[in-house]
């Protein structure tokens, strides 16, 4: 028995709780691997004399911390006590999760919106981001007492620790503004977006008319060029009523962090929620219930974390065996990218690859000392334009909509280029590195400290506010239209029936 359970069975023993209700209920491993539920549950237990802060408690949580380490998990904790010796916050991580951040880390998202238990609210945060299958995975995670600043800021400090100083290019959060001077303060250099499901379920507590929150959600995640997008907006605000509106003028100073027409060009990967964790909490919110005290609580979140980790090794595996069935009429450029995305991540390709039947190109073209300038629309609207541009001797393509830039896929108006090209491999200037089978095969230490670009196959030269399509001042294409491509929210390996537990809206 470990010294963590002989721990904490002395201490259930000095509450008066009998041992026999300490089993634990969760998933896991069975020998071939499967996960599996057990057949048995705890009985639920409340017992006053009980107390989360307890002394005995916090030891076994931490040896608990130092057996996993034992067993090769390379775990990184830090935590705090007040003057009392009692436990105030407690960050911990896995060598994995570390491993997974130099590869995924650059956007990070951060969700401090559920309690732990119907007995301890203490908010758990969880620092997520998307992995080459467009799977949620975990960094780190966190139990703090209180969400003030200066806790978020102890927070961050031991999440860069952690990660050896690279710092996030991108960080989603609720809006909260503890957090927002958190991140200020501890990542400086990061851009920060706003989680548009907060704003959403906002508008509705504060405005409370479902079409003005509609229109919000259109003008949220719409393609609209900043003039079109400010149009629209004082259209809206005048429909509604909503001039003087606090909240609402609030959310239009605030534009640059969750309007799609205001941040193009910046890696977020398509990730524009903090909530993608929904499924691991609709798993771990059940059976958080059933803790009695720390060590129960780590084991369950460890157990679900566990298959999750395990839905990542079957996707690497389905990816690595097999061919995808080749579904469009440009079979060989189809079968290229087959072979180098991930299963997840081709078949987002594939619909960029379907849409591209819908775009035209000119054929007339602008030369260039180094590259060729295509004009493209798409059928039926002769009034919407973009440009691309190409350069021969690298193989480069750049596009006005800056879909590349933004979400790691070539976009429909490339993709259409390569094809009136007659390219039949994927360039690898239009692979990043993060999307294919071999995203996690790159050997330790090649990554920069504070480096939260998107990891590519190529040295990529982008600079703050995206890519430039200009040639000694030639061409500016800042004032055609763009459009991007935006990979949905959810994710389908964690979509699970049944409500988030705990979840609290920040206001």
């Amino acid at each position: 028995m470990a010294d963590a359970d002989i721990l904490i069975m002395s201490f259930k023993r000095k509450v008066g709780r009998s041992n026999p209700c300490s089993f634990s209920y969760g998933f896991f491993p069975s020998p071939s691997h499967v996960f599996r539920k057990p057949e048995f549950a705890i009985p639920y237990v409340s017992n006053s004399r009980q107390r989360w802060m307890h002394g005995s408690e916090v030891r076994a949580a931490l040896k608990y911390l130092r057996g996993l380490e034992s067993n090769g998990a390379q775990m990184f904790w830090r935590h705090k006590v007040d003057g009392e010796g009692k436990l105030q916050h407690l960050f911990w991580c896995d060598g994995e999760s570390r491993f997974d951040y130099k590869q995924f880390g650059d956007v990070l998202a951060l969700d401090t919106t559920y309690g732990k238990s119907d007995k301890y609210l203490y908010p758990v945060v969880v620092f997520s981001g998307v992995n080459h299958h467009i799977h949620t995975t975990v960094f780190a995670s966190a139990i703090i007492a209180d969400e003030t600043e200066e806790t978020f800021v102890w927070l961050f400090e031991q999440f860069k620790v952690a990660m050896e100083a690279k710092s996030p290019g991108l960080v989603i959060t609720s809006g909260d503004a503890a957090l927002e001077n958190a991140i200020s303060r501890v990542f400086p250099n990061a851009r920060h977006r706003l989680c548009s499901q907060v704003i959403l379920r906002n508008a509705s507590s504060k405005v409370r008319n479902p079409k003005m929150t509609a229109q919000l959600k259109d003008l949220m995640l719409s393609d609209y060029e900043v003039s079109e997008f400010n149009s629209k907006w004082d259209e809206m605000v005048a429909q509604f009523g909503l001039e003087d509106h606090s909240w609402v003028r609030d959310m239009y100073k605030e534009r640059k962090m969750w309007a799609t027409a205001c941040i193009r060009g910046r890696c977020f990967v398509g990730y524009k929620a903090s909530s993608r964790c929904e499924g691991f909490y609709n798993k771990f919110g059940t059976l958080a219930r059933s803790c009695h005290n720390l060590v129960d609580f780590l084991q369950h979140f460890h157990h679900c974390f566990d298959e999750f980790r395990f839905k990542e090794l079957e996707a690497d595996f389905q990816s690595g065996h097999g061919e995808e069935v080749l579904l469009t009429l440009f079979k060989p450029l189809e079968r290229s990218a087959s072979r180098v995305f991930t299963r997840e991540a081709f078949r987002l390709f594939r619909t960029v690859l379907e849409r591209a039947y819908t775009i035209i190109v000119d054929f007339d073209c602008k030369q260039l000392s180094t590259q060729s300038i295509y004009k493209v629309r798409e059928y039926g609207q002769p009034r919407s334009e973009w440009r691309v541009s190409f350069s021969q001797p690298t193989l480069q393509f750049r596009c006005s909509c800056f879909g590349m830039e933004t979400v790691g896929i070539p976009c429909a108006h490339i993709v259409k280029l390569m094809i009136f090209l007659d390219m039949v491999e994927m360039p690898i200037s239009l692979v990043r590195k993060r999307w294919t089978k071999s995203a996690k095969e790159i050997v330790e230490g090649t990554f920069e400290e504070g480096d939260g670009t998107c990891i590519s196959l190529e040295d990529d030269d982008e600079d703050d506010i995206g890519p430039s399509l200009e040639d000694d001042n030639e061409v500016n294409f800042s004032n055609f239209r763009r459009r991007i491509l935006v990979i949905s929210d959810s994710d389908e390996s964690d979509v699970n029936d049944g409500p988030p537990y705990k979840r609290r809206a920040h206001g």
